[in-house]
Formats: C-alpha cells, sequence, structure tokens
C-alpha cells in the first residue's frame, strides 16, 4: 500500500511544495501589477489540474498491477526468502516500473509547464492571448492522459495471461514471456504519453511565442 501512494501522493506534496516557493519568490519581488497576477493565479491553477492529471494516469497504471503486487505479497508473507517471492516482487516490479516512469516525467513537465507560464507572465504577453495558449494546452495533455488511460486498459490481456502464468509456476519460461509482453504494453503506453506531451508542449511553446512577438 505505502508504495502505491508514493507513486502518486508523493509527486503532490513535491509540486505542491514548488509552487508555493514560486509564490513566495513572487512576494518578495514587491506587488505584481494586476494583469500579471491575474495570469499568475492562472498558472497555478493549471499547476495544480496538470497534477490532478497525473496522478490519476499515475493510479490508473499502479491499478492494472494489483493482481501482481498481491500475490508478491502473499508469496513473500508466506516465505520472503523463496524464489516464489522473489519471482512475484520481480513480477510486480516489472509491471510498476512504467506507472513510476510516467508518474516522474508528467510531474517533471507539471513543474517545467509552470515555470514556462510564470515566465511567459512576466514577460508581459497580451493575457487574452495567453490564456488561448494555456486553454489548448490543458486541453491537449488531457488529451493525451486520457489516450494514455485507454491504451494502459488496453493491456488486461497480457496483464491477465501474466497473472495466470505465473500463478501456475512464477520461474517458467511462460511466465517470463507473459511478463515480458506485459512489461512491453505498459511501456509502451508510456511512450507514447511522453510523444504525445511533448508535442503539446511545443505548440504551447510556439502559441506563447507568437503572442510575445509584435505584429509586423
Amino acid at each position: 500500500m505505502t508504495k502505491r501512494r508514493h507513486l502518486g501522493i508523493c509527486s503532490s506534496a513535491v509540486l505542491l511544495a514548488g509552487i508555493a516557493l514560486m509564490g513566495a519568490s513572487l512576494a518578495q519581488s514587491g506587488p505584481q501589477p494586476e494583469r500579471p497576477r491575474a495570469c499568475l493565479k492562472d498558472c497555478y491553477y493549471d499547476a495544480r489540474e496538470c497534477l490532478a492529471g497525473v496522478r490519476d494516469a499515475t493510479r490508473l497504471c499502479v491499478s492494472t498491477c494489483d493482481d501482481l503486487v498481491d500475490r508478491a505479497r502473499q508469496a513473500c508473507a508466506t516465505d520472503p526468502e523463496s524464489d516464489a517471492c522473489a519471482t512475484a516482487r520481480q513480477a510486480a516490479r516489472d509491471c510498476l516500473g512504467p506507472c513510476r516512469k510516467i508518474n516522474t516525467e508528467e510531474t517533471a513537465a507539471c513543474f517545467g509547464d509552470l515555470r514556462d507560464c510564470i515566465q511567459s507572465c512576466r514577460n508581459g504577453g497580451d493575457v487574452p492571448c495567453l490564456a488561448e495558449c494555456r486553454g489548448s494546452r490543458h486541453e491537449c495533455l488531457m488529451a493525451a492522459r486520457e489516450a494514455a488511460g485507454e491504451c494502459l486498459k488496453g493491456c488486461g490481456d497480457e496483464l491477465a495471461a501474466a497473472a495466470q502464468a505465473c500463478a501456475a509456476d512464477p520461474t517458467s519460461m511462460e511466465c517470463q514471456d507473459a511478463r515480458a509482453a506485459l512489461r512491453q504494453c505498459l511501456q509502451q503506453c508510456s511512450d507514447d504519453l511522453g510523444a504525445a506531451r511533448m508535442e503539446c508542449l511545443t505548440e504551447f511553446r510556439d502559441c506563447v511565442h507568437a503572442c510575445q512577438t509584435p505584429a509586423s
């Protein structure tokens, strides 16, 4: 249970602490004009929404590994030094690996997005234009994470096959092959999400640049 919580909640504390530190830094720089202050408020709101999306995606990914995690817990409760425990625990780790990757990379993306948003506010770009950029970015990222969720759900057959094969004989080649297929499926979802996220952020930065470029 602790491992699952760390995957989703640790990032919440870290990101919220980062948001608080950025807010304190802004406060020390003196009063902010009304328009930039409203812009910054939107940045913080978007950061929290971003983190909520990451948390949901991580939890969904972790939920696909519940059966393997439970089997590892049962095997290790019986004999923590046994081969069955070591094999079951490795299977759970293999399954959770892409979930950690999603959590780590997407949380880092939220931080980077927040920094970009704050910088765009400070640079004095047109606020309505920037708001449109942020709205488009938010929709793009949400769509990417929803697609990742559907992808993870699509790994159900691989998960069932791994659970069945490894329950029969955790040391068998059939179990190892099934675990590898599951890991590949989950990793592909993680990779696809990363690629989609980069497209969203590239579009966002291009949009912000266009807002801040004077019309010729």
